[in-house]
């Protein structure tokens, strides 16, 4: 299976595509896109806050060499890049590009583009779905389905996991510790592919999109996520004593 990974970022690329071939039979293209973009070299200087790691340094450069890092000085949406995105012949893309996929960029995968939602389908679609799981008292999870030029509205659901939350002192590291799940989850998702699994349907009438929160219920939702830590940290104290 030759997957495409599609990103503004090739370090972050290079990552979810080294975790993805953990799967036999899985091959991976990082697809950098940097419109307007000075070229590949400036692109890695760029990024030269990613290669603290020699992991990171490594797959980066060892798959540049081996030419599987495709860099796109030209939106994907525009003609020439996605007639050099057809003639890879990719089975599947997997997203990590904040836009919009329109149904040409779609199609140019064989069998269409994966997404990370860090939601739990069909419940919950759209914006701010980790702070609307928490306020509603909802576990957290991650769901990877293919993706449609709707929000969050794809009917094939690949996988969906429940996630529980480490001790977050913020929203923003609770959806921090959810994104970093992306490159587990899709090679669970293509490993599941590849095993022949039965897909789920995303039945959206079962859910509801949400839309972003206002900044007082931001607040209560802070304040749950840190009441959460507080108890966790409470909880492993009386652990302790009672040994």
């Amino acid at each position: 299976m030759k997957v495409g990974v599609i990103t503004n970022a090739m370090a972050r690329g290079a990552r979810i595509a080294s975790e993805i071939e953990k799967n036999p039979g899985v091959e991976a293209w990082v697809l950098v896109f940097d419109p307007g973009g000075a070229g590949l070299p400036k692109r890695m200087a760029r990024e030269s806050y990613y290669f603290a790691s020699r992991t990171v340094i490594f797959e980066s450069l060892s798959r540049l060499l081996g030419g599987r890092i495709l860099y796109f000085r030209k939106p994907i949406g525009h003609p020439s890049s996605l007639e050099r995105i057809r003639s890879q012949k990719f089975d599947i893309g997997v997203h990590d590009l904040n836009i919009i996929y329109r149904r040409p960029i779609i199609d140019a995968f064989g069998r269409g583009i994966l997404n990370s939602h860090i939601g739990l389908l069909p419940r919950y679609r759209g914006r701010c779905v980790a702070e609307w799981s928490v306020l509603e008292g909802n576990p957290n999870g991650v769901t990877v389905f293919f993706i449609d030029e709707g929000i969050d509205t794809g009917r094939q659901i690949v996988l969906k996991e429940e996630v529980p939350l480490p001790r977050c002192k913020s929203i923003a590291s609770m959806k921090s510790f959810l994104f970093s799940r992306d490159a587990e989850m899709y090679r669970k998702a293509l490993a599941a592919i590849l095993a022949g699994k039965a897909l789920l349907t995303n039945d959206i009438e079962q859910g509801f999109r949400y839309y972003p929160m206002s900044q007082l219920l931001l607040n209560v939702v802070e304040q749950l996520v840190q009441e959460g830590q507080l108890c966790q940290e409470r909880s492993s104290r009386n652990d302790e004593r009672d040994r």
